[in-house]
């Protein structure tokens, strides 16, 4: 069922139109001698109904054309949010299973011994890797089965009548690591959901639980990252379970370097808000975007503001076990548990000096960790370095603003703080 029609909106856009035009050419009058065209293009979101979803699937323009004696081309393009949230839970892990993201996921399908299927689409080796999670989950209690979607058959299974019916009858799926790439090319065929993705997506708004390491992660937001580093990151689409794509995941995320990356992507397509989950840490997530930080790793939570001409403007907080985000409002808590040590904007302190700042690795996994340590002390970071073709050099600012908090925790190296509310400033040249 496509939901496209046209609204009162455009009907009164073109009233509008119609009236303007009206009164230029009244305005005008005689003395026009070239008359050029007016064209007023505006875009609605089509949404494709999957069952009980919807998810975006095209954007629709509709243009309206009149003659006069001026010509102006005006585009708007809006996001839209589809109607409904899904009831549904996600538990999101950053590149590395643990014992409570596994608990986590058999206490979200409904505890005892939830049906979770198995979906080792993205892995090379997909009966090994999907075998070994079967017997993982079934060691926590679950009913797990193997979903047989793969590379090589998924033009087969991913429309058979089998594995939706399969899928239909879980409490939970697990997406294994690999490349996110096999799972989006699969699920997501000449552009459109398969059965076996509206399968998916009906068990998520039902109140099934999706889950994923590493490539089952990245899956979570559309547009997804699918591959590179820096200025190269690759772009493509995903599954966009988080938010309905409203915000773009990134995973092994310290422990790999994919600070520069995740700014790349969200530059490049605009998106407002990116997580990046660590390798030892997880997102457990409601359907609205309320998340938890588990595990003992951190999770770096950015929304970007707008580009100014020569900086890209973000807010960036740096959370650790037991800190929880509201994703779509830019909010954070941090643990009771842990002590505030800093506030505001510091009285008297400048910028750190150069030599402090050269021996910050930013894509080391105590980049971060390390510039926030200099925050203390300075209110402002500067850091400098290249990006992995050495074909770009970024500048990056890290600013005090009078709401940054930052907290120590229990714990050690890069989760020693969780941070909340620092400016950061990208530029390039």
């Amino acid at each position: 069922m496509k939901l496209n029609s046209l609204n009162s909106r455009y009907v009164l856009m073109i009233l509008i139109v119609a009236i303007v035009c009206s009164a230029i050419a009244y305005q005008w009058g005689a003395s026009t001698v070239s008359p050029v065209t007016l064209t007023v293009t505006s875009y609605t979101t089509s949404y494709e109904r999957i069952f009980n979803t919807f998810t975006t699937v095209t954007t629709l323009p509709i243009t309206i054309t009149a003659t006069i004696t001026k010509s102006v081309t005006q585009v708007r393009t809006e996001r839209l949010s589809p109607p409904v949230v899904p009831r549904g839970m996600l538990v999101i892990m950053g590149g590395m299973t643990f014992d409570e993201a596994y608990w986590k996921i058999i206490e979200g399908s409904g505890g005892g011994s939830p049906k979770v299927g198995i979906i080792p689409t993205a892995s090379s080796t997909p009966y090994d890797t999907g075998s070994y999670y079967v017997d993982v989950f079934r060691s926590y209690g679950a009913d797990a089965v193997l979903v047989d979607i793969t590379e090589t058959n998924c033009g087969t299974t991913a429309y058979s009548d089998e594995i939706f019916n399969l899928i239909e009858s879980l409490d939970a799926v697990f997406f294994t690591g690999g490349d996110q790439n096999r799972i989006t090319k699969c699920l997501i065929r000449n552009n459109e959901p398969t059965p076996a993705l509206r399968a998916l997506w009906d068990l998520f708004m039902r109140g099934g639980l999706i889950s994923g390491n590493s490539a089952g992660a990245a899956i979570m937001s559309d547009p997804m990252i699918g591959g590179g580093m820096d200025e190269g990151v690759l772009i493509v689409r995903g599954l966009g379970f988080l938010l309905y794509g409203q915000v773009i995941v990134d995973q092994h995320y310290l422990a790999r370097g994919r600070f520069l990356r995740h700014m790349e992507a969200l530059m490049q397509t605009n998106t407002r808000f990116g997580v990046g989950i660590d390798e030892g840490s997880a997102l457990v997530c409601s359907g609205e975007g309320s998340c938890a930080v588990i595990g003992f790793a951190p999770v770096v939570f950015v929304k970007y503001d707008s580009f100014n001409g020569t900086y890209h403007k973000f807010m960036l907080t740096y959370l650790t076990p037991g800190d929880s985000l509201e994703i779509a409002k830019y909010r954070s808590m941090v643990n009771a548990s842990k002590s505030l040590i800093s506030s505001g904007e510091l009285q008297g302190a400048g910028s750190a000096p150069p030599e402090l700042t050269r021996l910050i690795d930013i894509k080391s996994p105590e980049g971060l960790s390390s510039t926030i340590k200099l925050l203390l002390q300075y209110n402002e970071v500067s850091i400098t370095l290249k990006s992995e073709s050495g074909k770009v050099t970024y500048n990056l600012v890290f600013r005090r603003t009078s709401d940054t908090a930052i907290y120590e925790t229990e714990f050690f190296g890069a989760s020693r703080y969780s941070a909340l509310n620092i400016l950061l400033l990208i530029s390039k040249k």
